[in-house]
């Protein structure tokens, strides 16, 4: 017989959204580790649930919810033979990218460009 570990209810009222949650045991508080389980778990739904995460680049005028110089870790992959890249998300822990070779070089364009573009920003700003 399954175990319920964690209700999860998501309500609407009026535009204003909220969750209310009960865990297997009600004296018990939400722990970290279950809501790593359900962040993980709904991860996976999302991934197989049509339609797909739109593909292709960001729209430029929106701004995302960036989060301000987040820890990351970067190292061989030999599967894609490329990079493993890992950066660290508050809410949603450490998240992996498997790089490709092909991919690899255009991200290392693409970050000297914006190196080049940073440090002139940055020398300008210290002639001011």
């Amino acid at each position: 017989m399954a175990t319920s570990l964690l209700t999860v209810e998501l309500t609407d009222d009026n535009g204003d959204r909220r969750i209310t949650w009960r865990t297997g045991d009600a004296g018990e508080p939400l722990d970290a580790n279950l809501l790593d389980e359900l962040i993980a778990t709904l991860g996976t739904l999302r991934e197989q649930t049509p339609p797909p995460v739109v593909p292709g680049d960001p729209a430029p005028n929106v701004p995302p919810e960036a989060k301000l110089d987040p820890q990351w870790w970067i190292g061989p992959e030999t599967f894609v033979g490329g990079a493993m890249l890992k950066i660290r998300h508050p809410g949603f822990g450490w998240l992996a990218f498997a790089i490709p070779l092909e991919n690899l070089r255009k991200l290392q364009t693409g970050i000297a460009t914006l190196v080049d573009w940073a440090e002139n920003r940055a020398a300008g700003e210290s002639r001011n």
